[in-house]
């Protein structure tokens, strides 16, 4: 403990300074703190980069990375021109562009910088690094399962849909996802490469699992559970292939073992969450948006449930709004991109905006459809998206590839953090504001340090 009091100056204020945005990222009312702690960070990793001896070109020697660095760069510059010469509103899109993509932007550099310095180890190595972000993020779970137990003890019920210091369930089942695919990781390392990463035990780890299991199922989201059970899948395969460090059976036991352990959210939620019986039923309703208008229907009367502009089930039932609304934005997300394959306009709420041009409906202009994907291609059109999915695809392949053949973690971790943040952005509208700034700064970290690790092992052959 005394030996914490006697670390380098620099070292303290880079982590403590990184472990608190990562923190507080996600907790509302603290945009001033973030920025704050942003801009220090960023200008002290800076500093630091431009007086290291430390070579960078290490890092551009790979191809791949140079490649993926060439497909953000083109992206970026894309939006930045698509925004000044095909934006229906240039001043907005403007203005979306610099908050919502260059600061993200930023936030990658910032975790680049963070890995470079963690890759030349001068004021601390890739495990100290990994375990401040680790830690972090951990602090959000254990709130949660903490609060619902005690809610538990005392009421005999369950807290559901509860996200804890992050005041939405739906941020704090991302944080319990980020940290999943860590885990997972981390296990799928140590018993592959019997090495490991975070530096607890393997006891103490599966208790964190066995904690952020339990956060899945009482933040309740019913894409949390499903994204949970296939990266279960996911590391489930990644221990088989090419593992001949265990037999096969013993491989499978383990593999099932973390698939069923995974399974228990998704298992719960689909018995106590009433939204999957009408499911089935709302999917016609909702994509006939031509005669069933209700996707313009304002968020307060639903909560009213004024049946009079609502529609219901066959059983007089009224419709869920999370299960209606979905789809029925989609549907029109997917048509408002075919009127206009080349996008109308970067920005976090392009949707309502098209609702606007297309429908003449001015009062829901802040809206988004509720899918990262198609806010983004209604914004950007097609060849964004096709930039965007070529960088998201390159990170996965390339990480996949590295990890079998290398058995390098923090590539595996690049394409469970890619993959996961990729497939709920279809079903989510997280390509925007903090999640998406999150999303590039623990990507930044886990990509340069995969590429550092790699190109050091390549030398040194």
């Amino acid at each position: 403990m005394l030996s914490f009091f006697k670390i380098h100056p620099i070292k303290l204020l880079v982590l403590s300074n990184f472990a608190l945005l990562i923190f507080i990222l996600n907790i509302p009312g603290t945009i001033a703190l973030r920025n704050l702690l942003a801009v220090v960070l960023l200008v002290t990793l800076a500093l630091i980069f431009l007086k290291s001896e430390t070579s960078i070109k290490l890092l551009f020697n790979s191809k791949h990375f140079s490649n993926l660095t060439l497909i953000l760069l083109t992206l970026t510059i894309y939006i930045f021109f698509h925004s000044v010469f095909k934006a229906d509103e240039i001043e907005w899109s403007l203005s979306q562009y610099r908050t919502q993509w260059i600061y993200p932007m930023l936030y990658f550099i910032m975790g680049s910088l963070l890995a470079f310095l963690a890759a030349s180890n001068q004021y601390f190595n890739n495990k100290t690094l990994l375990t401040v972000l680790f830690s972090s993020l951990f602090v959000h779970v254990l709130y949660i399962d903490l609060i619902a137990i005690i809610e538990y003890f005392e009421t005999g019920q369950l807290l559901t849909r509860f996200g804890g210091l992050t005041k939405s369930p739906v941020l704090g089942n991302y944080i319990t996802n980020i940290l999943n695919s860590m885990i997972i990781v981390e296990f799928i390392y140590r018993f592959r490469m019997k090495e490991k990463v975070l530096p607890f035990n393997s006891y103490f780890l599966f208790l964190f699992l066995l904690l952020c299991v339990l956060s899945s199922i009482i933040e309740g989201m019913r894409f949390g559970v499903i994204s949970l059970f296939f990266m279960s899948l996911t590391g489930a395969i990644f221990f088989i292939i090419d593992n001949p460090k265990y037999n096969l059976k013993v491989k499978s036991c383990i593999a099932l073992s973390l698939v069923i352990l995974c399974s228990l959210p998704l298992l719960y939620n689909v018995k106590y969450d009433s939204r999957w019986d009408s499911l089935i039923e709302t999917i016609p309703i909702a994509l006939d948006t031509e005669n069933n208008v209700f996707w313009q229907v304002k968020d307060a009367t639903w909560r009213e449930g004024n049946n009079s502009a609502i529609g219901s089930l066959a059983n007089g039932v009224q419709l869920d709004h999370s299960n209606y609304m979905r789809i029925a934005w989609a549907a029109k997300g997917v048509e408002y991109i075919s009127k206009d394959i080349y996008g109308i306009g970067y920005g976090r709420n392009v949707f309502g905006h098209a609702i606007e041009k297309y429908d003449d409906n001015d009062s829901i202009r802040g809206w988004h459809s509720h899918s990262g994907i198609v806010d983004f291609t209604i914004g950007v059109g097609l060849i964004g998206l096709l930039l965007w999915i070529s960088f998201i695809s390159s990170v996965i392949f390339h990480g996949t590839s590295v990890f079998i053949n290398k058995g390098n973690y923090f590539a595996l971790l690049s394409v469970f953090i890619s993959s996961g943040f990729f497939i709920r952005s279809v079903v989510d509208s997280n390509m925007r504001d903090h999640m998406f700034k999150q999303f590039f700064l623990i990507l930044g970290i886990t990509l340069v340090l995969a590429f550092y690790e790699k190109n050091k092992k390549q030398e040194a052959l």
